[in-house]
């Protein structure tokens, strides 16, 4: 199972409006082994109302009240879109990034990106939805705020018109989301109910939920990554720095090897501890040739010989002489 989990380093709109800060991000990432950089691309304007007030965990950290004005600082033009997916071609890591409307995500698609997410915010957009499944790539669909009767629906509307893949990401849309939040059995119900694709969007702070959803059989996991988490902007309190993402992926990785695979082959270091823990029958007597083994002058110990303990050779009669201190052979038995 070895590297098979798909990790994306959500950047999102952690780059401030910054295109220089965008690029050292792609670059963190890539160092600490991602394998996607997601950004979002948005015009304010066609985004959202302009007196639309900002979330409460938007205006807790960023102190700005109007979501017009907070999306209006955090925009990046289609051509500095393209930039850094030129970017991420150049130091090898796959770009992605969500689009909030059809022409937006035919633009991105256009631009070469390979796969398409579909934020949280937009599941219920059909219009978008409907664009996606025309464009005819890999779909990852967010889930946050959503309910098992939405996400069926938008599954079955997806999977009913395009043949391509659909990854259904588990998501709490809370920045940072507490463990109470999580919910991460749900992930269960998911590939139970509609589709073994399934991932985790991890908004939670530390490492540990998306281990946890790694063994629940989630296939990819997200999760965002910032320069300093204290800096002003709605998503960084939810992100982990550059040392900390190398490590969750470090952990994540080695999550992967400890899952291993459901078949049980013991190791061959393990076979080597067997044969001195595991136990064979000895003799605890000097034994006449035809007498009777019983509990006294038979005994279990280690190491493993050549009548193992799953075989009870009490009642049987000895073929020979044998000394105390023996193991016993099945040759050595009537």
């Amino acid at each position: 199972m070895a590297n098979s989990t798909t990790i994306i380093a959500e950047i999102g709109v952690n780059h401030n409006g910054q295109i220089l800060l965008a690029k050292k991000l792609i670059k963190l990432a890539k160092i600490a082994g991602a394998n996607i950089v997601k950004f979002q691309y948005f015009s304010a304007f066609n985004m959202v109302e302009r007196k639309t007030k900002s979330a409460e965990y938007q205006k807790k950290n960023t102190g700005i009240s109007s979501q017009y004005e907070l999306l209006k600082k955090l925009e990046l033009s289609i051509e500095q879109i393209e930039e850094l997916k030129d970017y991420c071609k150049k130091v090898s890591i796959e770009f992605l990034c969500t689009a909030f409307n059809p022409n937006d995500l035919k633009m991105l698609v256009n631009l070469g990106m390979n796969k398409i997410k579909i934020p949280s915010g937009e599941i219920n957009n059909k219009m978008l939805l409907k664009q996606a499944c025309i464009l005819n790539k890999e779909i990852y669909l967010s889930t946050g705020m959503a309910n098992y009767k939405e996400i069926k629906k938008v599954y079955s509307y997806i999977r009913k018109n395009t043949k391509k893949n659909i990854y259904i990401l588990h998501c709490t849309s809370l920045y940072p989301a507490p463990p109470s939040s999580l919910n991460l059995d749900f992930l269960s119900l998911i590939k139970e109910k509609i589709t073994n694709n399934i991932g985790y969007s991890d908004h939670s702070k530390g490492i540990i939920a998306s281990c946890v959803a790694l063994g629940l059989g989630a296939k990819i996991i997200e999760k965002h990554i910032t320069i300093n988490e204290k800096l002003s902007g709605p998503d960084h309190k939810a992100s982990l720095n550059p040392k900390e993402f190398k490590e969750f992926i470090s952990k994540i990785r080695d999550t992967e090897s400890m899952l291993g695979s459901r078949l049980r082959k013991p190791d061959t270091r393990e076979n080597k501890i067997k044969a001195l823990v595991r136990k064979s029958w000895y003799t605890n007597t000097d034994i006449k040739k035809g007498q009777i083994l019983n509990e006294k002058n038979i005994v279990l110990k280690r190491p493993l010989s050549h009548l193992d303990a799953w075989s009870i050779p009490i009642g049987k009669r000895s073929k020979k002489n044998l000394k105390r201190g023996k193991p016993i052979k099945k040759e050595d038995l009537l």
